[in-house]
Formats: structure tokens, C-alpha cells, sequence
């Protein structure tokens, strides 16, 4: 009790110490090409600690103590390229424009009245962003379609539409989704589909690999996913259709605007699709998928200076799945509301609130020939967070309280020759937890250029979680079921500690970071509910204690530009060894033909892995080159099925007056898997290696206020044969969308 009173009254009333500035740069950081402007850009007095970042409009007002004409201001951004003016040569406000490309996103003390980019919040480890101008005018399906091409995602498309993300080897459960901060891995499973969200509604994605991150949960054993929603955009209508494979079609309607300091966005798309079976005895039966999607954000600022913001968003999922030789029906709806106050107040300076409900309903019913299954499963969660910084000298800290109540209510009624029901019709369950975030960087003051960044950091966070029970009805009387669960209260704690250094020479920046940790993950309610056995098993027992994890990490990127070379503008080399240990691992299973867990232990296990990746920007930015490759190590691969252990991809992207192309080339490795038949046994299934090529092709006519898109995609063009359950997975698709703005 003492411990969260003492870190409430820092929250609240941690004063920051720092002098008052006394002159003021302002103006707007702007992409190159698409003139549109850029947030969280690093704006800083080159050779010091001051700085800011811009706005989600790209403005900056950067309030600087000692005014010296001859002062070098530094524009900073991690996908684009750094550029330098001396305060003399701006004017103020000042238009400063910025090339894309990949740099490092520095450390630097904030000091203006605004909170600096969500990433920069966390200790440094291996991340990529992905900005909407790489993806927002091409012809990719959803966000699946575009991650799988990143050298260290997985994606996993199920029979059933949804898709699910895995990083560095891990399972899918092992991977945070975020959509604007707001987490959308079920409770159930602690697995997210990504296919309910629109990439129309996409500012930019965040990916964050490995177990380093405190700030968004301590399920992130592989790495974070965090979606950031478009607020604002430079057109008032866009209207866009899309044709292809599958029978299918899809149209997408976005409505932007402002009045005054209040700005809003509206998405709306609908779409529907009808897949065959490729067996020529199935070949009658249909798969059927259709989504309805609706979005709408809000930022409303509350003065000119952009001290106090409210965002609101409002999201709405309905995603439906028909398949009739197995005779599934799968329904699902999620809704998300959330609002965000980043407040600068006289007492406290900056500090964050966050609140959000989320409510997930699904409807799950099968009839093969290895059974029937009828299962409903309704979520309803609340989650709030107050987010406090403070600086004191050289030393920056940061409070993060988190709370999160959801009520799971349950029900599951099976029949099976084999397999047994849970033990349960229906139970319903809350479950609430309380996290408490603690980061503190130590910065050391830069004596050179070279060495611009020396910093060390350490974090903690210590979580509480309890269930408890409503209701039980019990299901079968034969069933072995987990019928006597009836709640339980736990609570655990994650250390980690990062050291950072980074600098520049002439031409060339580079950032290294040595990274150790610890993090744990509670039990999902599916495995506290629904531990499935065999008729013929034994009576086991599961150990359903937390999972937990020490991770350790070392990564190194250089950037360099090349000024006096014509053909090749710039270029970037990334590449970070990882360890990951596992305690009390659990491992799932699925019977053959049924969507039903089993769960069993598999104790400690290892992950190792090396990523690397090469790129360059060649002649004046029109033509963009980048290659990769993941190897990964696993002591135990039935602990982590179907996962690849090598990965390459080739990535080429050209513009050129309205022109542009993105191909990408990539190799998966072997990916082996186990299931469950009658016996009880484990029964390996292998997924050969695979090559595969993706073509996106895109012209840009403009008219006055209007615009016109036309997008040509073509997937999976080194089609192979690969069959399962009757489906083709890996088979050529094609995909043709026209859209036109104002």
C-alpha cells in the first residue's frame, strides 16, 4: 500500500525542475514528395540537450534558453533523412522539408510542453516503422498482407479468414497488438486477429521486436505490434474500390475534416469473398468471408500551442465466416472506444491519461465428421492509464499506472468421439490486473559528436492479477475438465536494463544498444478453463503458473549518406543478436479436425536468433533497395509449432512522376508442427520451404483538387501445390483497386 501511494504522489506531483526557456522557433516539418507533414520528428539544438518533437501535423515549437543566431537546429526522424539549418537561416514559422529513408531515433531530453513519440517512451531495442505513405496507395488486403513480408514476422492465415502475427520465432500469443495503445489480444487466448483492422485507417505501424518493452504488458515475450490511427489528413473525400481473386470486392469510403482546432476522420469499408475447395470432390464447397468495418477519430486542441489535446476513436468490426463442407460458422464483432488527454498543467507539466472499453463477441459452431462444437465466447473490457514523466538534471523518469478489468462470460458445449467436453457449459469470470511502470534513464552529457549518446537504463514492472468466478454450470459428467478452477490472485515482477551509446562522423550515424531482461505471462483464461484431455489419457497435471522469460539482446545500426556519390544517396546496416530462456514453458496442440486446445508442459526452452538487414536509397530517392535474413534457433520446436527457422526477403521500390512499384522477394524456411490424434500421440506435420514474389504497381493522376489511384497487385507468383484440408494456401491471386480524393 505504502509503494502505490508513494508512486501516486509522484505521478501527480512530480515537478519538473528545469528553467524556463526564453525565445521560440516554431514551423512545420514536411515529407518531400507528398508535402504532407510529419509527426514526431526530433527537433533539437545540435551539441545539446534540448529539443522537441512535432505534432501529428507535423508543427514544432522549439523554446530555447540562451538565443544564438548561429545555432544548429537538427531535424531528426526515424524514416527520413536528417537535415541541419542554423537558427539564422530559418524563418520563423519555417517550412523544413524531409527525404524518406530509415535513420536512428536518437534519446534527447524533451523540454518544450508536449510528450515526445510513444517508442522513444520504452528502452531502445530493435524496432521498424512502417509510414502510411509506404502502403496507404497500393493494393494490400490488410495489415497481414503487409507485415508478412518483414523479415522477422510470421504470419498465419487460418481457414477461417483470421489472421495472427508472430515475431522472432515465438508463438502468436507471444506478440502484443496494440491499435492506439488500446490492446486488442483477446483475454481468452491472449492471440489477436489483425485482420479486423482497415490499413485506410493506419497512420503508421510500429514494430517492436524482442521482450525489451515495459510499457505496453508483460505478455510481450517476442515483440509489440502498436497500430497508430490516422487523426488527421490534406484531403476532404476519398472513395476507393477493389476487385480480385476470390470472387471478391470491397469498397472503402474516408470522410476528413476540421473545424477550428477539432479534426475528425471517418472510415467506413465493406467486403466479401467466396473461395473453393481445390480437391475435385470438394470441389462444390464454398468458403465465404465478409467484413463490415467502421472507424472514427477525433483530436480536438485545446489552445494554439498544442499544450492540451483530447483523441477520441471509435472502432466497429463485424467479420462473418461461412464454411459449408465442415459445416463452421464463425462470427465476429469487436468495438473499441477509447480517448487519450495529453495535458500540460502548471502544477505537473506533461502527463497522460488514457481510457478505453473494449467489447468482443464471438460465435463458434462446427459439425464435421470428427464432431460438433458450439462455443460463444463474450469479452468486456476497461482499461486505464496515467502516464507521468519528470526530469530532474540529467535524469529522466517515467510512471506508468495501468489498469485493466474484463469480464469473460464463456460457453462451450462439444460432441466428439474422442474428445471429451472442458468440464464446463458456462462459466463466467472478471478478471482485473494492476500494473505499475517504472523507467529511468540515466543521460550522460555529450562531450563529442561522435559520441553523441551515452545512456544506461533500467525499468521494472509489477502487475497483480485476480479472477474471479460468477458462475459455473458443468458440461459432461465424464468429462476430466478444469471444473474445480474458482479463481486465483498472482502477482509478479519484471526487471530490464539497457545500455545505449550513439553518434555521428561526417557522413555516417550509428546507434548500439546491449539489452538484459526478465518478463512473465499470467495464464490465459482458455487454459485455466479449458484443459481438454484424451478418453485414453492419463490423469495429468498441467502447470498453469506463469510463464516467464530472460531475454538478452545486442544490436548495432549505421546510416550513412554518400553526397559526392551520384548514383547512391544513402544507405543502412542493422543487425542484433538475441537469447530468450523460457520457464514453465506450455505448450498447445490441437486435435486433427477439431478447434479445440490441449495443453501440456514442456519446461525450459530456448530461442536464439540473428537478424541482419542491408539498404540503400539510389538516385535522388527514385529508387529504394533492402534485403534481409533471420536464423533462428529453437531447443524445442514442439514448444513453438509451424514456425519457420530461416528467413530471407528482397524488398525494391521505385517512384518516378506518379509512378510507383514495390516487389518483394522472400524464403521461408520448413515449418513443422504436431497435432493430436485418437491415440493420444503427437503427430508431426511438416510445411516444406517456400519462395514466393509479390508485385504491387500504382499510378497517381492529379486534377486540380482531385486525385486518381489505380492499384495492380499480384501475390504469390511462384504459386506451388501445397494443399491442406483441401485448400490451396500458397496459390497466385490478383488484385486491381481504383480510388479517387478530393
Amino acid at each position: 500500500m505504502r509503494l502505490l501511494q508513494t508512486i501516486f504522489i509522484l505521478l501527480f506531483f512530480a515537478v519538473d525542475l528545469r528553467a524556463q526557456d526564453t525565445a521560440t522557433i516554431r514551423g512545420t516539418v514536411k515529407e518531400f514528395d507528398t508535402r504532407e507533414g510529419i509527426s514526431n520528428v526530433q527537433v533539437y539544438i545540435k551539441k545539446s540537450k534540448i529539443g522537441t518533437t512535432t505534432n501529428i501535423d507535423g508543427s514544432f515549437e522549439l523554446e530555447i534558453k540562451s538565443y544564438n543566431p548561429n545555432m544548429t537546429i537538427v531535424f531528426q526522424h526515424i524514416a527520413y533523412d536528417t537535415v541541419e539549418y542554423t537558427i539564422a537561416k530559418l524563418n520563423s514559422p519555417a517550412d523544413i522539408y524531409l527525404n524518406a529513408r530509415v535513420i536512428p531515433l536518437g534519446e534527447f531530453e524533451v523540454s518544450d510542453k508536449r510528450v515526445y513519440s510513444e517508442i522513444g517512451k520504452d528502452l531502445p531495442q530493435s524496432i521498424s516503422v512502417i509510414g502510411s505513405e509506404i502502403f496507404e496507395r497500393l493494393s494490400f488486403d490488410d495489415v497481414g498482407e503487409l507485415l508478412r513480408n518483414e523479415q522477422s514476422i510470421q504470419v498465419a492465415d487460418e481457414l477461417n479468414g483470421q489472421k495472427t502475427i508472430a515475431i522472432r520465432g515465438g508463438n502468436s500469443d507471444e506478440t502484443i497488438v496494440l491499435y492506439n495503445g488500446i490492446k486488442l489480444n483477446s483475454i481468452y487466448n491472449n492471440i489477436a486477429d489483425i485482420s479486423l483492422i482497415d490499413l485506410q485507417d493506419i497512420e503508421k505501424i510500429e514494430v517492436i521486436r524482442g521482450s525489451n518493452t515495459v510499457i505496453y504488458g508483460s505478455e510481450a515475450f517476442s515483440g509489440v505490434i502498436n497500430i497508430v490511427p490516422k487523426f488527421n489528413e490534406d484531403y476532404h473525400v476519398r472513395f476507393r474500390q477493389k476487385i480480385g481473386s476470390y470472387d471478391s470486392g470491397q469498397w472503402t469510403l474516408n470522410l476528413n475534416g476540421s473545424i477550428g482546432n477539432l479534426s475528425g476522420f471517418i472510415s467506413t469499408r465493406q467486403g466479401a469473398s467466396v473461395k473453393l475447395f481445390s480437391t475435385q470432390d470438394e470441389s462444390n464447397f464454398q468458403i465465404r468471408n465478409s467484413v463490415e468495418h467502421f472507424t472514427g477519430n477525433y483530436v480536438y486542441r485545446m489552445n494554439d500551442n498544442n499544450d492540451n489535446s483530447l483523441y477520441g476513436t471509435m472502432l466497429s468490426t463485424t467479420k462473418d465466416y461461412e464454411n459449408e463442407r465442415d459445416k463452421e460458422i464463425l462470427s465476429n464483432e469487436e468495438k473499441i472506444y477509447s480517448s487519450r488527454f495529453d495535458a500540460y498543467l502548471p502544477a505537473i507539466r506533461e502527463i497522460e491519461f488514457k481510457v478505453s472499453r473494449r467489447i468482443f463477441e464471438q460465435s463458434h459452431s462446427v459439425n464435421s465428421d470428427f464432431g460438433s462444437l458450439t462455443r460463444t465466447i463474450s469479452e468486456n473490457s476497461l482499461n486505464i492509464s496515467v502516464d507521468k514523466p519528470f526530469e530532474i538534471a540529467l535524469v529522466e523518469q517515467r510512471f506508468v499506472y495501468q489498469l485493466e478489468s474484463t469480464k469473460l462470460d464463456f460457453s462451450d458445449i462439444r460432441e466428439n468421439n474422442f474428445i471429451v467436453s472442458t468440464g464446463i457449459s458456462r462459466k463466467i469470470i472478471n478478471r482485473t490486473r494492476h500494473g505499475i511502470v517504472s523507467i529511468t534513464k540515466f543521460h550522460q552529457e555529450s562531450r563529442s559528436d561522435k559520441v553523441r549518446v551515452t545512456d544506461f537504463a533500467i525499468s521494472f514492472r509489477h502487475e497483480f492479477l485476480k479472477d474471479v468466478q460468477d458462475e459455473t454450470i458443468p458440461g459432461n459428467e465424464f468429462s476430466k475438465g478444469n471444473d474445480e478452477y474458482n479463481g486465483d490472485y498472482m502477482q509478479e515482477t519484471s526487471y530490464k536494463f539497457s545500455y545505449n551509446i550513439a553518434g555521428s562522423t561526417d557522413n555516417t550515424n550509428y546507434n548500439s544498444y546491449l539489452n538484459y531482461g526478465t518478463n512473465f505471462k499470467f495464464p490465459s483464461l482458455s487454459q485455466r478453463i479449458s484443459s481438454i484431455y484424451l478418453k485414453t489419457s492419463t490423469d495429468e497435471t498441467v502447470n498453469f503458473n506463469s510463464e516467464k522469460i530472460s531475454s538478452r539482446e545486442i544490436g548495432f545500426e549505421i546510416f550513412g549518406s554518400m553526397p559526392d556519390n551520384n548514383s547512391i544517396d544513402n544507405w543502412e546496416f542493422k543487425s542484433n543478436i538475441f537469447n530468450n530462456i523460457y520457464d514453465n514453458k506450455i505448450r498447445v496442440t490441437f486435435p486433427v479436425g477439431v478447434p479445440v486446445p490441449i495443453y501440456d508442459n514442456v519446461g525450459r526452452v530456448k530461442i536464439s536468433g540473428l537478424e541482419t538487414s542491408l539498404g540503400a536509397t539510389l538516385y535522388q530517392k527514385k529508387l529504394k533497395l533492402n534485403a534481409g535474413i533471420s536464423k533462428y534457433f529453437f531447443s524445442e520446436k514442439s514448444a513453438f509449432p509451424f514456425k519457420y527457422d530461416l528467413k530471407q526477403s528482397v524488398g525494391i521500390t521505385f517512384n518516378q512522376s506518379g509512378y510507383s512499384s514495390y516487389i518483394t522477394l522472400f524464403r521461408e524456411g520448413e515449418q513443422v508442427g504436431w497435432i493430436k490424434n485418437s491415440d493420444e500421440q503427437l503427430v508431426e506435420v511438416n510445411l516444406p520451404s517456400f519462395s514466393n514474389i509479390d508485385i504491387h504497381l500504382s499510378k497517381i493522376l492529379i486534377w486540380n483538387k482531385y486525385s486518381m489511384n489505380y492499384n495492380l497487385s499480384a501475390l504469390n507468383l511462384i504459386s506451388d501445390d501445397l494443399i491442406i484440408q483441401g485448400l490451396a494456401l500458397r496459390d497466385r491471386r490478383y488484385y486491381l483497386s481504383v480510388g479517387i480524393e478530393y
